[in-house]
């Protein structure tokens, strides 16, 4: 077999070979893992046939090994007759580290846990989107307070387990959290999976992500074909901090291309239990260091407004509690995102008794009855929300012709509604013959 110029490749020497072992460890796995639907396993065939012509110089044993935690193919395995030692290996509970040593994270992905995923994702001229630094709001197991987890760092196949510990600030409960990191692209919008203890997630806050130009791979795809040395993985160049439906305008840190991302409509989806915590010596470190922190100073303890996020994040088609209004504004159906903390709250009133500083009005907020996010200057144009359509506030309209509509209604009884009853009021009244004739 040649190139295009007529040299001779050597996609042909190794790639059979290759293929047979693929074929071979996929009869194994799908003798191994029955409950694995027809789709799962033409996924595990698709990503195994990428994995081998884009590492072509890789050899199967890394393939398999970090991408899916199997051991070499032999002639043994094929016949079936492995060793329970190799079959616990390829385990994928007991490759999570369950012994007191830090083994590396060696099954992705894995669909246990909580998924975390985007309805929506638009991304322009970004091939690749993956998270570099996850913060949190989570919810305490125990007395259900909320509280931040930041700097979670993801676990990936080829990394040490990354799980992190923090104490609640409000009764001292450990909890701990796994992120198992994914992609996003255009085909996929799922973020990862977390793997919790004594803790559950309520709100993604703005996080770093790192960003792989489109550009910057053609470039390196040019270069490859004229035989040339291939620069170095710029993409960790390209990490910026993205929120929640806001559009970000960006240039790339080598090509200096024009990028943008826009992240829309997170959700958290409870699946399948997820992995267990706490049992390497890394993580029983930072479980006693964080309870010297809380011993020495403990925090005050948080109020009840945070209490009403009772379940994981915004699940969009579901109330808010209550319809997102509260004691203050008791007709108001919807929650705001403040710009000063991103934080969620009812009302300005309910973020100042929160909160340590003054509040900045928001321009997003969040619809009570669909929990929908969305911008304030969109939705104020008709009053109503602009996915389930309910009206969260009344719309204020000169053409109604009513009297009042806040201070800016209609004062000229001819211009009046025939509804209003100061149209009609003071007909009857008698009306002097000089103020009649002016």
């Amino acid at each position: 077999v040649k190139s295009k110029k007529g040299k001779p490749s050597s996609f042909a020497k190794s790639i059979p070979e290759k293929f047979i072992n693929v074929e071979n460890s996929f009869l194994l796995y799908a003798a191994e893992s029955p409950q694995i639907s027809c789709p799962g396993l033409i996924r595990w065939l698709d990503v195994n046939f990428d994995s081998l012509l884009i590492n072509q110089d890789s050899s199967e044993e890394q393939v398999l090994s970090k991408n899916y935690g199997l051991n070499t193919i032999t002639e043994n395995m094929i016949n079936l007759e492995v060793s329970s030692n190799a079959i616990d290996g390829a385990s994928a509970e007991e490759t999570m580290s369950d012994s007191n040593t830090d083994t590396k994270f060696e099954v992705w992905p894995v669909r246990k846990g909580i998924e975390m995923k985007f309805a929506r994702s638009q991304l322009e001229n970004v091939q690749l989107l993956t998270c570099k630094k996850l913060n949190l709001s989570v919810k305490c197991g125990k007395c259900k307070n909320i509280f931040e987890f930041a700097n979670l760092l993801p676990t990936t196949s080829k990394d040490n387990d990354k799980q992190a510990w923090s104490a609640c600030p409000n009764c001292n409960q450990m909890a701990g959290l796994r992120f198992r990191s994914g992609w996003i692209h255009q085909s996929s919008n799922s973020l990862g999976f977390l793997d919790t203890s004594n803790a559950s997630p309520v709100d993604l806050r703005p996080s770093e992500y790192i960003l792989t130009c489109d550009s910057c791979l053609n470039e390196c795809d040019s270069i490859n074909d004229n035989n040339k040395i291939e620069p170095k993985n710029i993409s960790n160049k390209n990490c910026f901090e993205l929120i929640l439906n806001t559009r970000k305008q960006i240039n790339c840190r080598n090509c200096h291309a024009r990028m943008a991302v826009t992240l829309m409509d997170f959700s958290f989806t409870q699946l399948v239990p997820g992995f267990k915590l706490g049992e390497t010596k890394s993580s029983q470190a930072q479980i006693s260091k964080a309870l010297e922190k809380v011993s020495e100073a403990k925090k005050k303890k948080a109020g009840a407004i945070n209490s009403n996020l009772m379940t994981y994040g915004l699940t969009i088609g579901s109330q808010l509690p209550n319809k997102g209004s509260c004691k203050h504004y008791i007709k108001s159906y919807r929650w705001f995102r403040f710009p000063c903390c991103l934080n969620l709250y009812p009302c300005d009133v309910c973020h100042d008794i929160k909160e340590q500083h003054d509040h900045i009005l928001g321009k997003s907020m969040v619809c009570g009855y669909c929990s929908k996010e969305q911008s304030i200057s969109k939705s104020e144009l008709t009053g109503k929300c602009i996915n389930c359509g309910n009206s969260f506030y009344r719309k204020t309209s000169v053409e109604s012709g009513a009297y009042w509509e806040g201070g800016k209604g209609v004062r000229d009884k001819s211009k009046l509604s025939k509804n209003d009853p100061r149209k009609y009021k003071g007909l009857g009244k008698t009306i002097s013959n000089k103020k009649s004739s002016k």
